[in-house]
């Protein structure tokens, strides 16, 4: 996963924990393959502080909205801010990735990548105990298949959003 993850205000009193996944970050070609200098947690503030009117929305940040609008497209610029108190977000892939490119797919195959970015997934689910997984693409589930960790069942209640709960397979 990579650093930083996001972890709402009211996360850890949520009886059921609900982490969000993204894909990765994404920069400009020379930056592919790099670790960022930002994190994810300060990405998801900025987009909750443009929601609050405390600064300019800028397009990279109506992804937070589109993941919004698939759990509820009905709501306001307060329960969404609510919403995301609740949750966590985080990105699979740890490091930048290209735009509208191959490069997430071929790193998860490059190096046995997949197989430390499970882990790395799994044993952040299972630590902070959290329930349920969603995430709008489902590439890294296309590479699940160490049967040691908890195994992630898809189920599809959108046609442009994927909807992916998590379901402990003993």
């Amino acid at each position: 996963m990579h650093k930083g993850v996001y972890f709402g205000k009211n996360f850890a009193e949520q009886k059921k924990k609900i982490l969000i996944l993204g894909e990765s970050h994404h920069g400009k070609e020379e930056d592919k393959g790099n670790s960022a200098k930002y994190n994810t947690c300060d990405v998801v503030e900025e987009y909750l502080q443009a929601k609050r009117g405390e600064i300019k929305m800028i397009r990279s940040l109506y992804f937070f909205t589109k993941i919004t609008h698939a759990f509820d497209s009905s709501l306001n610029c307060q329960d969404t801010i609510n919403f995301w108190n609740n949750v966590a977000f985080g990105n699979y892939i740890d490091v930048i990735c290209g735009i509208k490119d191959n490069y997430a797919k071929s790193y998860i195959y490059e190096n046995n990548n997949r197989d430390r970015l499970n882990k790395d997934l799994f044993e952040f689910v299972n630590k902070n105990r959290i329930i349920a997984l969603f995430a709008l693409a489902s590439l890294f589930l296309m590479h699940c298949r160490n049967r040691q960790y908890t195994a992630i069942a898809l189920e599809c209640q959108h046609l442009s959003f994927y909807r992916q709960k998590l379901t402990r397979i003993t």
